[in-house]
């Protein structure tokens, strides 16, 4: 038994430390002993191949252990063993493991507590076991790995952490291969932070990484590559990563980027020079929950660059690309709270998000935000999206640009839908476009194809129409299975595409916009039912008068009424359809009926101005003859006085405007009090009007 010894073993007789080992010194073992302490150089060759052969065994205090680039440290078992608290440093620029070595560097816990406070792994540095390069036992704890070098475990890992095993950092800008897993966390390990560096590898013909476990941190920094055959990063059922940031390469190549069934509570970070890809470049299975994810870079795809059955508990923000056969895939029960995208989802064969059986709470397309597939968006039955807003471009190539069998609460359209809507469920609200909101109008538009913009075969509640809907086929088609409730319309007068088409069954209540650019007019044909015309609340420029084509190609037996009121403001109207001209073109005609409530007792501006307007010439003349005898009165004055200071005078005037004139006489009294100071008064009758 070796480990009661405390002394250094070799060829030689036993030394006290410091030991050095010069290279062509061939030890067949070095077994440190307890209480050993002290620095060991080995420039040699310490070779153990017997089948439970240990090249070092330590189990004393070694400040520091130095393998030159010349040493060769070798044992059948394990090359390097370390059962003690006390080794400081490793640091490795030979070979520690060759020959069929099972396990290179072991850290044990039995019978001490093993414990590294450096391994350092220099460039051309090899560190090669058949089982596991480095290998963490049970409870062992490592500060710091630093590997320039190369760390191999070809069957199972290059570094495997084992149950509550702790690693400090793991930072490589070598390569840690294997021909399973690259590192291995186990329950309960933790490895506090992973950081793979410019040129770093850290790779496994089956996982990259693999977690079960707790890793707070794993950072991928340009240049820098996580990769397996079957995926590149693992969360397992009840493990945890807290951040995971890439700069470099995450390629799952046959499986996953990454993928998560355990949870990730802070933040992906995927950045602008990153890549993420694989089958799937992101995989979060049912149970997994990420609470954020932030892609400004690529994530790609061979089948769906974002597939989730699981939580994202927060926020998706996109401003990079994701693009795969289908782009943005939430199935089975799947729920995300918010995507935000500001960058391009694709899916180049399939939709470009994809939400089946599953809620999600608020999607917004911003700024140069594409959405584009086959089908742009696509909600099965059984399926929510509370909140969906385009404000860039939402896409069908191939198809509808949004196509809804589910529940939609509501949709806002403020940009270009290319493809249209179908909609065979329920949408409670449909906006699109909105002065105030956009700067431009918002446009439902398919180029060149032959279905109607909105064709719906199932319920909306409401569709307001503030910008364009258009197309070869059409604007809306509200099929007979269908009920639109109430359609409110700007489309028209003022707008370059002209009137709103509408084909078949008529919405409950149809209301126009009338505002200061123009006014809403629509086209109907086909159509079956009532609707109730009116005008809409969102109406700023109502005032008495005519509009011309208000509706066209209606009968009057498809308006539940002719007329009705309006109210803007205090202000009250009616109105009414007309069609003097052609039968089934329908002209609205607008007056004003005055101030409603308390308001209706005063003096109204509506009134007072066709006063106005209609006693235009005799208010004119009056006011011009006032202002004549206003410039005459002006000279009115007394200039001699008596002896007693009185003056009196009398005159005549004649005035006219028009075709009316008047004759008046005034009589001036004064008095002077003073040389400089007198006072009167006039008296003007009108003899003659």
């Amino acid at each position: 038994m070796w480990g009661d010894r405390a002394f250094a073993t070799c060829p030689y007789p036993p030394v006290a430390l410091p030991l050095s080992i010069n290279v062509n010194d061939d030890c067949p073992q070095l077994t440190i002993g307890f209480g050993l302490t002290g620095v060991i150089t080995n420039a040699g060759h310490i070779t153990n191949l017997d089948p439970a052969g240990i090249g070092v065994g330590n189990s004393g205090n070694i400040t520091t252990f130095t393998n030159t680039i010349t040493g060769v440290i070798n044992g059948h078992l394990y090359s390097f063993r370390n059962d003690q608290t006390g080794l400081a440093t490793l640091v490795n620029s030979g070979t520690i493991g060759s020959n069929g070595a099972i396990n290179a560097i072991y850290n044990n816990t039995n019978p001490g507590t093993g414990r590294f406070i450096s391994l350092t792994n220099n460039t051309g540095g090899i560190i090669s076991g058949t089982d596991y390069g480095v290998w963490n036992d049970i409870s062992g704890t490592f500060d710091d790995l630093v590997n320039n070098g190369s760390i191999t475990g070809s069957s199972k890992a290059g570094i495997w952490n084992a149950r509550a095993g702790i690693f400090n950092s793991v930072t490589n800008s070598g390569t840690i291969t294997s021909d399973s897993i690259g590192i291995l966390n186990s329950v309960d390990g933790i490895v506090n932070s992973i950081t793979n560096q410019n040129g770093g590898i850290i790779s496994g013909s089956n996982l990259g990484i693999s977690n079960n476990g707790n890793i707070p941190n794993i950072t991928n920094q340009f240049g820098g590559l996580i990769s397996g055959s079957n995926g590149a990063i693992k969360n397992t059922l009840g493990s945890t990563i807290t951040n995971i940031s890439n700069s470099g390469t995450i390629n799952g190549q046959n499986g996953d980027g990454i993928y998560n069934i355990g949870n990730i509570t802070g933040i992906i970070t995927n950045a602008n020079n990153g890549e993420i890809k694989g089958t799937n470049g992101i995989f979060n299975d049912a149970g997994g929950s990420i609470n954020n994810f932030q892609n400004n870079g690529n994530i790609t795809a061979s089948n769906k660059a974002i597939y989730n059955l699981g939580t994202f508990a927060t926020t998706f923000n996109n401003t990079g690309t994701i693009q795969g056969a289908q782009g943005f895939y939430n199935f089975g029960g799947g729920s995300i709270n918010t995507i935000a995208n500001n960058g391009n989802i694709i899916g180049n064969s399939g939709a470009a998000i994809s939400n089946i059986n599953s809620n999600i709470n608020d999607l917004s397309s911003s700024g140069v935000g594409v959405i584009k597939g086959t089908i742009g968006i696509y909600n099965s039955s059984s399926s929510n999206i509370t909140s969906l807003t385009n404000n860039n471009e939402l896409r069908g190539t191939s198809s509808y640009a949004l196509l809804n069998e589910g529940n939609i609460t509501n949709f806002g359209n403020f940009g270009n839908l290319t493809g249209g809507l179908k909609n065979t469920n329920n949408i409670t609200q449909i906006t699109n476009g909105g002065p105030g909101v956009i700067n431009g109008p918002g446009i439902i538009n398919d180029s060149g194809a032959t279905m109607s913009k909105i064709v719906n075969n199932g319920y909306i509640e409401t569709i307001l129409n503030l910008g364009s809907i258009n197309g070869a086929g059409g604007g809306i088609t509200n099929n007979p299975a269908g009920t639109i409730n109430t359609l409110t319309n700007a489309q028209g007068v003022g707008n370059i595409n002209g009137a709103l088409a509408y084909t078949s069954k008529l919405p409950n209540y149809y209301n126009i916009v009338i505002n200061q650019s123009g006014y809403g007019q629509i086209i109907v044909a086909g159509v079956e039912g009532k609707t109730t015309f009116g005008i809409s609340t969102l109406s700023t420029n109502v005032h008495q008068g005519t509009l011309t084509n208000v509706v066209r190609g209606a009968t009057a037996a498809n308006f539940t009424s002719l007329n009705g009121t309006f109210t803007q403001g205090r202000q009250k109207y009616s109105f009414s359809l007309t069609n003097p001209n052609i039968a089934d073109d329908w002209d609205l005609t607008i007056d004003y009926l005055g101030l409603l409530g308390a308001d209706a007792w005063h003096p109204d501006v509506w009134n007072t101005y066709k006063t106005l307007a209609s006693n235009r010439d005799a208010l004119l003349g009056a006011m011009h003859q006032r202002y004549a005898v206003l410039n005459t009165v002006m000279e009115y004055d007394c200039s001699r006085f008596d002896k007693y200071g009185v003056c009196i005078s009398f005159q005549a005037r004649s005035t006219g405007w028009g075709t009316q004139t008047t004759g008046a006489g005034v009589l001036n009294i004064a008095y002077r009090i003073h040389p400089k100071i007198r006072v009167g008064a006039y008296l003007d009758y009108i003899l003659r009007k």
